[in-house]
Order: structure tokens, then C-alpha cells, then sequence
């Protein structure tokens, strides 16, 4: 089947998911979930926006969503000074709380998937206030973008937690089939190439069936890194072949090691806080990134790398 690129179109919809946020209220002594925005709101930004406007000879929609921050006091109000104020609720007849607020969010995403099928919904990965929910929150969507897999390639605990949160979130959307953008963001000088192998051992570490790698020079421009920067280490790899593993170090989950089996090596991502030698599995021979036969691989902290079954020059 010959495959057809898909239109996306940033559109901040946000404001309509506030709008669409269900308050609750009395009738006959219990309690009852209400709509604030009737289903022609709905059809008026399916229809008229997303179709009218951009789509109208497409049988399928594409949809990019940034900002998917989900949590009222990311959200706030300009005095006249230009000073931003967070916020704790928003107004009524808003989501007065935090599981209001990503309540409305399951049940927005919900609706358009009956009125407009069509229409596949891919957002930027943020913050959310009950991260247990991400699963039944983002099953709406049909996809997720993460502008940078490798928070920077800061040392801090809060990063590290993050990349950790990132991991854990990608081990069930690929399983359930969700698209994914994973960019990297690669400083172009020295460090150049250790950190894209890094990103590129961090990406097949994510990966699902429906993931893409996408590196991009950290710049005023965001270009994009050659792939045949990176081609010669997606070949010599191949595919993952199996699920991703990870070993904790001390008492802070950030602080890992996770590993992955490809079709033609291993590779590892060292996110432990301290320079790790890892006595490779035994069973198979292998061989380092330059050529070397070796029985162990020992990784800097922040670092990824790889051995292969078979040298390949």
C-alpha cells in the first residue's frame, strides 16, 4: 500500500476544551455531570474549521496540539503591568479543580472522536497534575510529540526524573499503537557525536512500532541533523527486538540504567550518576563501535553506546 503524507495543522484548541469543561450540578438530590458547550460548538471546529479551512479534499486530518499541559496553575492572567498571576481554578463555569480539569479534557477528546473520526489528534507532551491518569487522559489521542527525549542532558534529579516519566509513558503508548515524534536537540560542536549516538541509543530505548527519530541542531533555525549523520548506527543496529529493561540506582527513580536488545546488538543508556562497566550478557560475542571484540562496556554517565553481534565495517 503506497503510503500518503498526512497534513498537520497547529491549531490552540485549548481554549475550546475550557469551554467544553463539565461542571457539577444538583437535581433531584444527586449529582450530575452538565456540558457547557453544546455538540454544534464541536461541529463548528471539526466542520467549519479543521475541514473548511484547510482540508477540504482530505479523507483524514491531521492535527498538532502544543502546550498539552495539563494542570490549572500552568495557566494564569496578565495585570495591567504584564505580570502573569497563576491561577488555582478557573472561573465558573469552568473546571473548578484539577480532575475537573483533566476530566474535561477525557471527555472533549471523546466527543470529537464521535462526531469527527477523522481527525487524528497528536499532542506535545506535557505535565500533568495526576500523572496516574496519563493513560486514561492520552488515550484520546492518537499520537504525541516531545520536543526534546533527553531533557537537555542535565544532571539534576528533577531532569532525570522526567527522562524516567518519558520512558514509562512511551512503555505503554507504543503497545497501544500510539505515533510519536521523539526529537533530540544535539549541540553542533565537539560534543556532537557522542551526544546524537546518545539520543539515536535513546530513541530505540522508547521505541514503538509507530515512533520516529527526529534530531534536530540546537539553533536559532531548529534544523534538522542529516540523516546520514545517523544512518550508519540505524543500520548496523536494525530494530529493537524486544521489550526495554532498566535498573535503578539508589533511591531516586531517575537514576537508571535501561538497556534494550536490537536485531543485530545491544544498546544502553546510562542515567545512572555515575560511569557504569556493564559485563555484557554472555551467550553471543561482541563487538564495540570500533571493531573492537570486547566482554564489557563501560559507559559515562549522560552517555549511550552500543556493541554489535557481528562487526560490520
Amino acid at each position: 500500500m503506497q503510503e500518503r503524507a498526512v497534513p498537520f495543522i497547529s491549531v490552540c484548541i485549548w481554549n475550546l476544551i475550557l469551554i467544553i469543561a463539565r461542571r457539577r450540578a444538583r437535581v433531584r438530590g444527586r449529582e450530575r455531570l452538565t456540558c457547557e458547550m453544546k455538540r454544534s460548538s464541536i461541529s463548528l471546529l471539526t466542520h467549519t474549521f479543521a475541514r473548511g479551512c484547510f482540508s477540504r479534499r482530505r479523507k483524514t486530518i491531521g492535527s498538532g496540539l502544543d502546550n498539552c499541559i495539563f494542570f490549572i496553575e500552568a495557566y494564569g492572567v496578565l495585570d495591567d503591568s504584564g505580570v502573569l498571576h497563576s491561577v488555582s481554578q478557573f472561573d465558573p463555569p469552568f473546571a473548578q479543580s484539577n480532575p475537573e480539569f483533566l476530566d474535561s479534557i477525557i471527555y472533549f477528546l471523546a466527543r470529537l472522536k464521535t462526531i469527527a473520526p477523522d481527525i487524528r489528534i497528536m499532542g506535545n507532551e506535557g505535565d500533568m497534575s495526576d500523572e496516574s491518569m496519563f493513560q486514561k487522559v492520552w488515550s484520546g489521542f492518537d499520537g504525541t510529540m516531545r520536543e526534546d527525549i533527553l531533557v537537555g542532558f542535565l544532571p539534576d534529579s528533577i531532569s532525570r526524573n522526567t527522562l524516567h516519566k518519558e520512558y514509562t509513558r512511551y512503555q505503554w503508548e507504543g503497545p497501544a499503537g500510539k505515533a510519536a515524534i521523539l526529537q533530540a536537540l544535539i549541540p553542533n560542536d565537539s560534543t556532537f557525536r557522542d551526544k546524537l549516538r546518545t539520543a539515536f541509543v535513546a530513541y530505540l530505548i522508547f521505541r514503538g512500532p509507530n515512533f520516529f527519530f527526529g534530531p534536530t541542531f540546537i539553533s536559532r533555525m531548529n534544523a534538522g541533523v542529516p540523516i546520514p549523520d545517523y544512518a550508519p548506527m540505524r543500520q548496523a543496529l536494525g530494530l529493537p527486538t524486544g521489550p526495554a529493561t532498566d535498573v535503578q540506582y539508589g533511591t531516586d527513580p531517575g537514576f537508571r540504567l535501561y538497556s534494550r536488545a536490537t536485531a543485530n546488538g545491544l544498546v544502553y543508556l546510562n542515567w545512572s550518576g555515575q560511569t557504569l562497566t556493564i559485563t555484557l550478557p554472555t551467550g553471543s560475542t561482541y563487538f564495540d563501535r570500533n571493531g573492537n571484540h570486547v566482554t564489557s562496556l563501560t559507559i559515562p554517565d549522560l552517555s549511550g553506546d552500543y556493541v554489535l553481534f557481528k562487526w560490520r565495517h
